[in-house]
């Protein structure tokens, strides 16, 4: 696999062969996965939230992302991964 981050005028800004999926970027962050574990990058392909999480999702109101374990354990994380 190869996906590309390009920008708006469809020059390539970062190629990221390590993932299996990379969503579109929404207000700066990407939901990345591989091997059944998700995490995000940000515009510049940096990991921003490692790939440790079972589920990932992005809180459009309120910039925080609710996360959960293979064990099911949950919890709310802010853009910069903190709890």
């Amino acid at each position: 696999y190869e996906h590309l981050l390009i920008n708006r005028q469809n020059q390539i800004q970062v190629k990221l062969p390590y993932y299996h999926t990379i969503s579109e970027l929404h207000k700066g962050l990407a939901l990345v996965s591989r091997e059944n574990l998700n995490g995000c990058i940000n515009e510049k392909g940096q990991e921003v939230i490692a790939l440790q999480y079972k589920n990932i999702n992005i809180w459009n109101e309120d910039d925080l992302l609710s996360v959960s374990n293979a064990e099911n354990r949950a919890g709310i994380l802010d853009r910069e991964g903190k709890i």
